[in-house]
Order: structure tokens, then sequence, then C-alpha cells
């Protein structure tokens, strides 16, 4: 049986030892990238971005560990890009109901499982 012989920086990339510092690194470069695209856009879409990135934050850190706003803020995040898709940001009738039922269906499967 022959084993191949790695390097040391080959292997920490391959199982994932620097990648953690490779994503501190990266952090700074893709906020101003961000910023630079963001200051091309919109103020609305800008205010929107802003808000889902401060909602997904706070969920990531704090909201997961209670199971109901878990399943709730789930739903909310996977239909803010539906929403978002349309123009007036609003969707009408029996499309929104369907998208609704089927994102807290999703998060509740995702909750309890």
């Amino acid at each position: 049986m022959r084993t191949a012989i790695i390097p040391q920086t080959a292997a920490a990339v391959r199982f994932g030892k620097s990648a953690v510092v490779a994503g501190l690194l990266l952090v700074p470069l893709l906020l101003a990238a961000s910023a630079f695209v963001a200051w091309q856009m919109t103020k609305p879409f800008v205010a929107a971005d802003g808000l889902y990135f401060v909602v997904t934050t706070v969920y990531s850190s704090h909201l997961k560990r209670v199971p109901l706003l878990d399943a709730l803020f789930c739903r909310a995040l996977y239909a803010a890009p539906d929403r978002g898709a349309h123009g007036d940001g609003m969707l009408f009738g029996v499309a929104a109901d369907v998208s609704m039922f089927i994102f807290l269906s999703l998060a509740l499967m995702k909750t309890l499982s």
C-alpha cells in the first residue's frame, strides 16, 4: 500500500485548517467590494440589502437557539428573495399563500429534524 506524501500547506488547505484564516482575510476585501457595488445601486436596494444582512447576522448568532423563532425567521429569509424578485416587492393572491406555506413547511422540517 502506497501512501502519498502531502506537503504541510496542501494538507492544511485540504483538511480545512487554513480555511478559517483565509475566510478572515477575505472579509475586508469582500465588504469593500460589496460597498463599491452598493454605492452604484439605488437607496431602497441598499436599505433592503442592509436589512437582510442584519437579520441574517442576528438569526445566525442568537435566534437559531429558539425553535419557533428559528422556523419563523427561516421562513422569512427563504421568502425574502422571492419577494424581492418582483418589482413592487409584493406577491399577491394564491402565489403568496402557497409560497409562504411551502417556506414555513421547509423551515419547520429543518427545525424539527
